[in-house]
């Protein structure tokens, strides 16, 4: 069974999520956007495995 919240990371928002530099601060200037506060969350570790919970508890 395929994990559903790996549809989060695609398309679009996918790409507007990992990318950090080049588009979203374009994106954040269009919308009058001057800071961005970014968190590592839960939903972000499933993709690391056995790596996963250990970043979890010390984040």
């Amino acid at each position: 069974m395929a994990d559903p919240r790996v549809g989060y990371h695609q398309g679009a928002f996918g790409r507007r999520l990992v990318d950090l530099a080049d588009e979203r601060p374009a994106l954040m200037d269009k919308a009058g956007l001057d800071v961005q506060v970014l968190s590592l969350i839960t939903p972000a570790l499933h993709d690391l495995g056995s790596q996963s919970v250990e970043l979890a508890a010390h984040q």
